[in-house]
């Protein structure tokens, strides 16, 4: 699936169609490929002896709309869908996106939301209270924190941190809180912040950058943004370099 951007008020541009050699519907795999990349749809399409028979489709549903992040039409014989408005769905899930995206500007203003995710590793009460820390610093760099997450796990994913099946749960709330970064309380490896982008598609920050970003803010001469912004690019110099060859020269 090609990469791309994936903005809050539109879906990615691509449908996928598979065929399953097995007579059965879509499996959560299926599923979740169809939300993490927010495909315009998703089609699984039954065959036997070589010949199409029952098609499977599913959309994204709209945020908070359902308990589930997608909605799945009754399966049908493949010919029964050759005319189905598959445009006008799309467009219809489109403008509901944006819709939610204008109220939430009359609400929040233009402040980024961000899920704020804490990591538990024994503490108890103390990891709760660095989560509400976060929070202010969120609010103190002018974003908004609209949900607080905490992850008891005794011993760290060295990949995803919290774990993979954390990350699909977490990519879920920011659907339907329609966030586009996720915080996270602990500083995070170069490789974790990159495959934690990879997996949910989100602007990730820790703890460090979220400070940097606030001394950015309220830097005033030009001598201290100059060393703010310094003290960011070398931050983020190892999570650019070995990104592949479109951020290589950067990386540089």
């Amino acid at each position: 699936i090609p990469e791309g951007a994936r903005g809050e008020r539109r879906l990615s541009g691509f449908r996928l169609l598979h065929t399953h050699l097995a007579k059965g519907g879509l499996s959560r795999p299926d599923l979740t490929v169809l939300f993490l990349n927010r495909l315009d749809s998703l089609a699984a399409l039954e065959v036997e002896d070589g010949r199409p028979t029952t098609l499977h489709l599913a959309f994204l549903s709209p945020p908070k709309a359902l308990e589930e992040d997608w909605r799945i039409l009754p399966p049908k014989p493949y010919f029964q869908y050759l005319e189905f408005d598959h445009k006008a769905e799309v467009e219809a899930l489109e403008e509901e996106l944006a819709r939610q995206a204008r109220v939430r500007e009359l609400v929040d203003g233009s402040g980024e939301r961000a899920i704020l995710v804490g990591v538990d590793r024994g503490e108890g009460p103390e990891a709760e209270a660095y989560l509400a820390e976060l929070a202010e610093l969120t609010r103190t760099a002018g974003g908004v924190p609209v949900k607080k997450v905490l992850v008891f796990r005794p011993h760290l994913d060295p990949r995803y941190l919290v774990g993979l099946g954390k990350l699909e749960e977490l990519k879920s709330l920011a659907y339907h809180e329609n966030a586009s970064t996720l915080i996270f309380g602990l500083e995070l490896t170069p490789t974790q912040a990159r495959e934690i982008e990879k997996a949910t598609g989100l602007k990730v920050l820790d703890r460090t950058q979220l400070i940097l970003d606030i001394f950015a803010l309220h830097a005033k001469t030009p001598e201290a943004q100059t060393q703010v912004e310094l003290a960011q690019l070398r931050y983020l110099l190892p999570r650019l370099v070995g990104k592949g060859k479109e951020l290589s020269r950067m990386g540089g």
